[in-house]
């Protein structure tokens, strides 16, 4: 009996293992906005697809989900060189997200040089410059007030 069920599960992860894949393009809404924020710029899910298909095709083995995000992204995926820990990968990012007081930094040098906008969607996280002290909702408040200036380059 024990043998039995052991069977019938293994057999039923194997058939799980054998159909997961990458999410594609058949399975996700065609445009999909990058952000709540920015409904008007989609994520590149045929794109991706598609390089994701001749990546399988140029490898022959499965892929991990590190290659699968990294090649997905590769400027040339036909001919970039692929060699693990020697090649030095071109990649074309979908989005830059960008960490607290050093993101803050690096945009205010940005717009120090004059750039119109950044060459792909960036956005900042800045959840290190709230103080607490105060309680919730003083301390936000405080924020907004100390951050004024950070805030209004960030936007």
């Amino acid at each position: 009996m024990l043998r039995s069920r052991l069977g019938n599960a293994t057999s039923q992860w194997s058939k799980i293992l054998r159909s997961r894949q990458y999410a594609t393009a058949g399975t996700i809404p065609r445009q999909t906005p990058i952000s709540n924020l920015e409904t008007n710029r989609f994520l590149p899910y045929p794109k991706l697809q598609d390089a994701l298909q001749v990546l399988r095709r140029r490898l022959d083995r499965p892929l991990t989900l590190s290659e699968k995000l990294l090649y997905t992204h590769l400027r040339n995926p036909l001919e970039q060189e692929l060699e693990r820990g020697k090649s030095f990968l071109l990649l074309d990012p979908d989005r830059a997200a960008c960490h607290d007081a050093t993101a803050t930094m690096a945009m205010l040098q940005f717009v120090s040089a004059g750039l119109p906008r950044t060459m792909l969607p960036t956005s900042i996280h800045s959840d290190h410059l709230i103080v607490a002290e105060n309680g919730a909702v003083a301390d936000l408040a405080n924020a907004k007030d100390d951050y004024a200036e950070v805030r209004s380059v960030q936007h």
